[in-house]
């Protein structure tokens, strides 16, 4: 691991002070990058608490109303591909890692049979929300959820490494190894973020804390006694994003944009939001059918693992078609 030439681009939240100390280190033999030094339970907790989904933020979430969108294609299509790995019966337990707005868990009860659903969720009043909305149990840790004698047919953690620290990588897979079921898989995505050899191709860094490439993500999960059974890119295809002043220009007309209505006609904001983005990037409009396309270039990491137990073989789908 080596210090890197790239500064850590705090282009989304350029007023929390903490991004603004970060530096980068990169591995060079499997291109893992990581922000160094560790941030604090303190700092972390003020800003996952009060700043990430502020009112003001671009990925506000209101908890406190029904989903304004029930579908997503990403969601969709995590929920097939891990499904295609595994049995999974009525009455397993699906649980998402950081759920968001729990698009997820509408996509598995579309396409798994009978599904528990538990999320793991920090953010205020998702309890209530996940409860009412969904019908799925909620767990403020993975350890809860152990504690409690579960184990979980999928484990999805959407978007959702990429935010822990370092040093809590050892613990977050040990628990992740507890909860999930024997014949169970997990299925992570993530940006895909390449710090050795295309840094160029990232957008802003923060609030992300860990950075991954198909070698890194693969070495981590076998480190850990996973093993890999399907990973590839997805996404949109890379581009170099523009200057930091015409990034930052745009978020602040799509913020200005969401905020202008947020009060006014609060169902109306995804709309807005997405209609700016698309002002910004026309090619945005092809986003949905992005995220069922593997390999090439692409600006994100699916992968599906399961433990590294013995078993009998199954047969493993035929991949996605790769273009």
């Amino acid at each position: 691991m080596r210090g890197s030439d790239q500064a850590y681009r705090n282009w989304a939240w350029p007023t929390f002070d903490a991004f603004n100390a970060l530096s980068l280190a990169v591995c060079d033999t499997c291109g893992l990058g990581m922000a160094v030094p560790d941030l604090s339970d303190a700092t972390l907790g003020a800003f996952y608490g009060t700043v990430f989904r502020a009112m003001e933020g671009h990925v506000y979430l209101n908890f406190n109303r029904p989903p304004v969108s029930f579908f997503s294609h990403r969601a969709v299509a995590q929920v097939s591909l891990a499904s295609a790995y595994c049995t999974f019966e009525a009455g397993d337990t699906f649980l998402d890692i950081g759920a968001g707005e729990g698009t997820s868990f509408y996509a598995a009860r579309a396409l798994l049979p009978s599904p528990k659903l538990v999320a793991i969720e920090l953010a205020k009043d998702a309890e209530t929300y996940y409860r009412r909305n969904v019908g799925a149990a909620v767990h403020s840790s993975l350890d809860h959820f152990v504690a409690a004698k579960k184990h979980a047919k999928i484990i999805l953690l959407s978007h959702s490494l990429e935010h822990y620290r370092p040093s809590d990588i050892d613990k977050l897979f040990h628990d992740i190894n507890d909860a999930l079921a024997s014949d169970g898989v997990l299925l992570i995505e993530v940006p895909h973020v390449d710090l050795k050899d295309h840094p160029e191709e990232r957008p802003g860094d923060a609030p992300h804390l860990l950075f991954f490439t198909i070698p890194a993500l693969s070495s981590l999960l076998e480190k850990y006694d996973f093993e890999v059974l399907f990973i590839r890119t997805c996404g949109d295809h890379m581009h170099v994003p523009e200057t930091p002043d015409i990034e930052d220009k745009a978020r602040r007309i799509r913020r200005w944009a969401v905020n202008a209505v947020r009060n006014i006609l609060p169902n109306a904001v995804p709309r807005v939001a997405k209609l700016a983005k698309l002002a910004v990037r026309p090619e945005h409009a092809f986003a949905a059918v992005a995220t069922a396309a593997y390999g090439g270039h692409r600006d994100c990491l699916r992968v599906v693992a399961r433990k590294r137990v013995a078993r009998t073989q199954t047969p493993s789908p035929a991949d996605p078609s790769i273009d």
